[in-house]
């Protein structure tokens, strides 16, 4: 059967998301801290002091700066990536557990502490909005970018969320007896990974809600959570034992980075180094075509551009296809439906274009 590539996307760097990343912040619940370190748990500086209750934390690696739900002031609050100009966002009324931020959209999406829903603001906290109402115990939020998805735990009922931006066609993908508590998005390979409130472990869903699987085994309960795109890495708190660990997003090489004794971290996540006269990212092309008549692909790449390897993805998140780089692919076996090509170079720097096969 005549095979016909069908190009929809030329990007790389998904949107900017998978731009190299090397920084890790994150918050500190009683001592009131929050704190930047490089990825390896090394050269760890203080950006604020006095953000008592810091329950979450999140990078805006367009504008270089860092959020975090300031939960005994009632407050979400930001910084710099180099600690400079600290600042309120907006006030509530309410205890906030959640934010997350949306670059794309210049938005905010947050969540206050039992009022079962999920509100949204503009970076400056102007246009208060609900965009879910009924969420339940909100313990974890999650965007897609690149699909304009929500995605959202609810701990009390025992539920991972899917939804539109605007709040539409809220789906359950997932009802399991877990706790299910903070999360991240691959938005890669089209995954949800979460910990438990109680629980000891990190999980990964799909976006369908298929192949549920245990990821980590950590050694004590795991809190906060957040991934690297760049090199497929996991990084989550065990907040009882004051541990930041690190471990592939595959399930391998569990790394304990960062060991703060007595101190309760209650909020990380990852951003990209260079500050705010860094270039967001770099466009690299990639033409993908048929050889005509044949169950081949041919890939072409922009001059200096130098892959290692692929690998092509199906929206369900599957792996179906994994080799070392070639211009010609073999893709006979392969069903009709859409993918994604994923091209690696020397630096597991990944670069994606999404594709059909007819």
């Amino acid at each position: 059967m005549k095979k016909t590539l069908l190009i929809l996307a030329l990007i790389a760097l998904i949107g900017g998301a998978l731009q190299s990343q090397n920084l890790l912040f994150w918050g500190e619940y009683v001592n009131g801290l929050i704190v930047r370190s490089d990825i390896d748990g090394t050269n760890i500086d203080t950006l604020a002091t006095g953000q008592y209750g810091v329950c979450r934390v999140r990078t805006d690696d367009t504008h270089k700066q860092v959020y975090w739900a300031a939960g005994s002031h009632n407050k979400i609050r930001r910084i710099n990536y180099d600690g400079t100009g600290l600042e309120d966002v907006i006030s509530t009324a309410n205890n906030i557990n959640v934010v997350e931020v949306n670059p794309k959209n210049s938005r905010i999406y947050f969540s206050e502490n039992y009022q079962n829903s999920i509100k949204s603001c503009k970076f400056d906290g102007s246009d208060l909005q609900t965009v879910i109402s009924n969420a339940g115990l909100v313990m974890g939020i999650g965007i897609d970018t690149i699909q304009n998805l929500i995605f959202w735990a609810d701990m009390s009922g025992h539920k991972l969320h899917k939804a539109n931006l605007d709040g539409s066609e809220n789906t359950v993908i997932l009802e399991t007896n877990l706790n299910v508590f903070d999360i991240c998005l691959d938005i890669k390979y089209l995954y949800v990974y979460f910990t438990e409130r109680t629980g000891e472990k990190v999980w990964r869903v799909s976006y369908y809600g298929t192949n549920l699987t245990e990821v980590h085994q950590g050694s004590n309960v795991v809190g906060a959570l957040s991934i690297n795109d760049d090199c497929n890495q996991l990084y989550w708190v065990e907040r009882e034992n004051g541990f930041i660990v690190t471990g592939t997003t595959t399930g391998t090489n569990r790394e304990e980075l960062i060991y703060w004794p007595g101190s309760q971290i209650s909020g990380i996540d990852v951003g990209s180094s260079g500050f705010s006269d860094a270039p967001q990212h770099t466009q690299s092309k990639i033409n993908v075509f048929p050889n005509p008549g044949a169950a081949q692909i041919s890939i072409e790449t922009s001059a200096g551009f130098n892959c290692n390897s692929i690998r092509i993805v199906n929206l369900q998140g599957q792996c179906v296809m994994q080799c070392n780089f070639s211009n010609s692919l073999d893709v006979s076996h392969l069903a009709q439906g859409m993918y994604v090509l994923c091209l690696y170079d020397s630096t597991y720097k990944q670069y994606c274009v999404r594709f059909s096969i007819e």
